[in-house]
């Protein structure tokens, strides 16, 4: 998921054109816009076993797209796992 970063004017007028050139080609979403998926997977579940959804990779409005090849790369899995296990140790 992605977040609509703010345009200030404080930023570098750089970096202000490149957000709104990627926001204005909705690869960036607000918090609401991004929240949509996430929600309606974990409510939907009804939905979830009828269409067998299960695993999928899905955008905000809950359209399934295809995975990253990122994703489908196991050693940066199992890398990213230890780091993520490494980080909640002491709390868990």
């Amino acid at each position: 998921m992605q977040y609509r970063h703010s345009l200030k004017e404080s930023n570098p007028p750089l970096l202000n054109s490149i957000t709104k050139w990627i926001q204005d080609k909705q690869n960036m979403w607000t918090a609401t816009e991004g929240a949509l998926t996430p929600l309606y997977l974990g409510v939907a579940t009804n939905d979830i076993q009828q269409m067998k959804i299960n695993g999928r990779y899905y955008s905000p409005m809950a359209v399934e797209v295809s995975p990253p090849t990122i994703a489908l790369d196991e050693e940066l899995q199992e890398k990213v796992w230890k780091i993520c296990n490494d980080l909640v140790k002491d709390y868990v």
